[in-house]
């Protein structure tokens, strides 16, 4: 691969940057402190790329070095040893202190060396993780000690072994229910790492019948637990609109704000993509039988439903001991309308939830599948929003302001050109990767993600009105 492939800023759908200078870059290598770690000159750096998402255990760094050998020979970089990057915007409102867009420790995964004949230079490719190796690799034993391992009476929700959990695990942590799950046990574990006992407890923790958990952790090293209905309920963070149509609408004075229309945020470029039916597998319901041997009374035969064979004299011992539940997500959360044909949502997977025990919540064999099944019907629609982060308002760089995991936003797709809308809609921010150039723009790649579109289609509704 080219070095110019590796800096060129289209291969991720961006522009080209401006030469401006836009934001302090500072980086350290071994550490945080200036005065023991060593500072990479700016003239050094070609570009940081940083990204934070809900499909990842630890936020990543990619950091692209130019050297002809005077420096990095006399430095040497090790993998295992820590970045400390921190950028900090620089805006024009002088009465505003800006905060850092990222401050934050990185550890080295990988090291890649690009020599460059031509320019006689090497390029220096640094792949690194957020600083919490210990959540990737050591193992969590649970419960910690021998004396609560006896004493199985000592029960935890998802939320506060959560917390533990990641705490432990070298993140900070914050839970953003608003009510507490409902899934007490005795939590035990003794061969997975902090981050795989995690992702076992959001498998198998429970929310609410029409709900899920989900759990991600954002470029500060912040562990958010929080649910899919929760997410989608929230406010509009920011309407984003194509950078003609912000133009245009200078046009319109009750729009004025400052000398600019209020409320927007712009982008350069968006691409949707719908990944449907493989996503979902074929199937958007559930309908799953529990053997319940000992317990049948741990579960509420109401919610878990006795099985009826079909031949009523057939019955055999081990059929009064199954239970069934069924469960259908054909809820539209946050797309006006469902980009999923009746014919893909009236399938069902039929599965076996394994033996309930009462050490366990009602729901722990249940919840897996039934998790999964909102998890695929939600992550229907995803929009991929380029964005140039400086030329923004000033508001931009106010820590509220700022768009991050989890926020709700708008997106408009209608230009000057075209009024098609049927894309435009509400979205989860899922990823964000955030691109900085030295002396040049600031710029982010967002990933939103939806269940829905904005319209059928003007054929659709024609249909409709047919059959009417």
């Amino acid at each position: 691969m080219a070095i110019n492939e590796l800096l060129d800023p289209s291969r991720a759908g961006q522009s080209a940057p401006s030469a401006s200078v836009n934001n302090v870059i500072e980086v350290l290598y071994g550490g945080d402190d200036p005065k023991k770690a060593y500072h990479i000159p700016n003239g050094k750096i070609s570009k940081i790329e940083i990204k934070e998402s809900f499909f990842t255990k630890l936020p990543t760094v990619r950091l692209f070095l130019n050297d002809t050998g005077t420096f990095f020979d006399s430095v040497g970089f090790q993998i295992g040893n820590v970045i400390n990057v921190k950028i900090t915007p620089i805006i024009k409102n002088q009465d505003i202190i800006p905060k850092p867009y990222v401050n934050s420790k990185f550890v080295i995964q990988s090291i890649n060396y690009y020599p460059d004949q031509d320019r006689k230079d090497y390029l220096y490719e640094i792949n690194g993780i957020y600083a919490a190796e210990k959540y990737l690799n050591d193992i969590c034993i649970w419960p910690v000690t021998e004396i609560d391992a006896i004493n199985l009476d000592k029960q935890y929700n998802s939320e506060d072994l959560l917390n533990l959990i990641c705490t432990r695990g070298g993140l900070k942590f914050i839970s953003e229910l608003k009510t507490s799950p409902d899934d007490n046990m005795a939590w035990l574990n003794c061969s997975l790492s902090y981050s795989e006992f995690a992702d076992k407890i959001v498998k198998h923790a429970w929310i609410a019948d029409d709900d899920m958990p989900i759990l991600f952790v954002d470029k500060d090293g912040l562990a958010h637990y929080n649910s899919i209905n929760n997410i989608c309920e929230g406010a509009v963070k920011a309407t984003y609109i194509q950078n003609t149509l912000y133009d245009m609408m200078y046009c319109d004075k009750s729009k004025f704000q400052s000398g600019k229309p209020s409320g927007y945020r712009t982008y350069n470029s968006v691409e949707f993509k719908n990944m449907g039916f493989v996503q979902n597998q074929g199937a958007y319901g559930i309908k799953t039988r529990i053997y319940n041997p000992y317990n049948i009374k741990e579960l509420n035969p109401l919610e878990f439903r006795p099985f009826i064979p079909t031949n009523p004299l057939a019955v055999t011992l081990n059929d009064t001991c199954l239970r069934e539940k069924e469960f259908h997500d054909s809820k539209t959360r946050i797309g006006n309308v469902s980009n999923k044909s009746p014919g893909q949502t009236d399938n069902f997977r039929y599965s076996f939830s394994k033996m309930h025990f009462k050490q366990t919540h009602a729901h722990y064999d249940y919840a897996p599948q039934h998790n999964e099944s909102i998890k695929r019907a939600f992550y229907q629609q995803f929009a991929f929003l380029t964005v140039d982060a400086v030329n923004q308002p000033d508001y931009e760089y106010e820590p509220q302001q700022k768009i991050s995991l989890g926020d709700r936003i708008t997106i408009r797709t209608d230009s000057v050109a075209s009024q098609s809308s049927i894309q435009s809609g509400d979205f989860i921010v899922a990823s964000l990767l955030h691109t900085f150039f030295v002396n040049s723009n600031y710029t982010v790649i967002i990933t939103g993600v939806s269940d829905g579109i904005n319209g059928v289609g003007e054929l659709k509704k024609q249909s409709d009105l047919n059959r009417k």
